[in-house]
């Protein structure tokens, strides 16, 4: 795809400055953080392809209470190096929707899911200069950019997933019932057999709101989900989060994809459920390309050790002629 820029575009799908976004110009740490978002924004430079980065839970501040003001940050250091390819969205820690025609082909719909979810202060009414900024708003409008997408295939994009079977939706495989210390370090293995099953029921009965059995999750699924079940196969929800590659069969026959293990650092646990079309535990990327008869491919691909060329994991057809 690096040989086409001009009818490229790469999404970042959140967590792109791990763990705790950006943080001040004065922080013993910005350099170090400064060089993860920049490795991200090279590829862009290098390519020339279109990119667009969406924020993640820990680009707002790991879900904590400075988070609306780290996105911001984040935010303007990219816009700071003035990219013509590169854009940061959506806006101003805005929830979105977003709406970027690619061409008449694809209309992808940008929203920030982390908005839901965060529990301290975030764009509302009245501090911000955010429309949508309800509820309500935000689901009419990524509603209303499905219905009048006129003729193009969708492309949702936000960072939490809307169905996994791995963490965060509960799916914990027997290491983290009895090495429950590797969340906290990956050198922990310490066996705590009833105290690490602890853990996995904890995480399941909704204690955080990065888990999608927290109300607030829960709430999102849903909403988002009655407005996709009106569009049958008609769009693909693109998410990260999960530090997995998973293809699912989503609402109404639309395809759901979390892509969010863009590096080796973060192995995770992960199962296979009714819905899975392909789940891997491994670092690598999504590609969806269009074609001009009208078809549509999605691929999945891994680094592979030998050479540059990315290992070709996966093939399926999303529309066929």
């Amino acid at each position: 795809s690096s040989l086409l820029p001009e009818i490229t575009t790469v999404l970042f799908l959140g967590d792109n400055i791990y763990p705790t976004g950006l943080p001040d110009i004065n922080d013993p740490e910005r350099t170090e953080y400064e060089r993860r978002i920049n490795e991200q924004v090279e590829v862009l430079i290098e390519s020339e392809a279109r990119g667009i980065i969406i924020p993640g839970n820990h680009d707002w501040d790991r879900d904590e209470e400075f988070g609306w003001e780290k996105v911001i940050r984040q935010e303007k250091f990219i816009s700071d190096k003035n990219l013509s390819n590169v854009s940061f969205l959506p806006k101003s820690g805005c929830p979105g929707p977003e709406v970027v025609d690619l061409n008449d082909k694809v209309r992808l719909i940008i929203f920030d899911t982390q908005w839901w979810l965060h529990q301290y202060v975030k764009p509302d009414k009245n501090n911000s200069s955010c429309f949508p900024c309800t509820e309500k708003e935000i689901i009419d409008s990524i509603d209303s950019a499905i219905k009048n997408a006129a003729g193009r295939f969708v492309i949702a994009a936000a960072h939490h997933p809307i169905e996994t079977y791995g963490q965060h939706g509960g799916y914990f495989e027997w290491k983290d019932h009895i090495f429950p210390l590797r969340h906290i370090n990956e050198n922990l293995w310490i066996p705590l057999p009833v105290i690490g099953s602890l853990y996995p029921m904890l995480r399941n009965s909704g204690i955080t709101p990065q888990d999608l059995s927290h109300e607030n999750y829960q709430n999102l699924i849903l909403k988002l989900e009655k407005v996709f079940s009106k569009y049958p196969s008609s769009l693909v929800y693109a998410s990260g989060h999960e530090h997995t590659l998973q293809v699912l069969n989503g609402i109404s026959n639309n395809l759901y994809l979390v892509s969010g293990f863009g590096t080796s650092d973060h192995w995770e646990g992960l199962q296979t459920g009714d819905n899975t079309f392909f789940a891997a535990s491994y670092p690598g990327f999504m590609q969806i390309d269009f074609l001009i008869d009208g078809r549509i491919k999605l691929d999945v691909f891994k680094p592979s050790g030998k050479s540059n060329e990315p290992e070709n994991v996966m093939t399926m057809w999303i529309k066929e002629k």
